[in-house]
């Protein structure tokens, strides 16, 4: 399977992209709305990869690297999942800092929405957000999310926004 963009290539997570994903998970700034977290060590963000794979493997479906094509670096990390004891598959998304504000929040989730629509066919994705990050509320209200809800999420607040393929467009 090949996912891309104009500027970006999808590449399913493997255990041989631990020092990268290292490097996103192991930054508390990046993960500080994630309800996992920083990954304190590569242990951690070993298991982190062997649930993607095992997401992957169950559902045919999760978690990529986000790499630059014309520098082949790594930008961020993206992807589809279901959440863990839930029914709602989620959308998700983290942007290097070097690389942010150009647009590509916005052109990995709009590619994840075409993915999950158009290719998986699913009937609706959702996106959970910690009230406080404002920045990632205004992007997926951008991508054409509307808010759903207020949930508890392990104990941590969200706001629950959510699509239907219906609703999407692509741009």
């Amino acid at each position: 399977m090949s996912l891309q963009t104009e500027r970006l290539m999808f590449k399913k997570i493997t255990i041989g992209d631990i020092d990268r994903i290292f490097s996103i998970f192991n930054n508390s700034t990046l993960t500080q709305y994630f309800v996992s977290g920083s990954d304190k060590n590569k242990g951690d963000t070993k298991k982190r990869i062997e649930n993607i794979i095992t997401h992957w493997n169950k559902y045919g479906f999760g978690d990529f690297l986000l790499i630059n094509k014309s520098r082949n670096m790594v930008v961020g990390y993206g992807g589809l999942h279901y959440k863990s004891m839930g029914a709602n598959i989620n959308i998700s998304y983290i942007i290097k800092p070097k690389f942010q504000k150009q647009g590509l929040g916005y052109e990995t989730s709009m590619k994840l929405l075409d993915y999950g629509f158009n290719t998986l066919s699913l009937n609706s994705i959702v996106a959970e957000i910690d009230p406080n990050n404002k920045a990632s509320q205004k992007l997926i209200e951008k991508c054409g999310f509307k808010f759903n809800r207020i949930i508890v999420w392990k104990g941590f607040e969200r706001k629950e926004y959510i699509m239907s393929s219906i609703d999407f467009t692509d741009n």
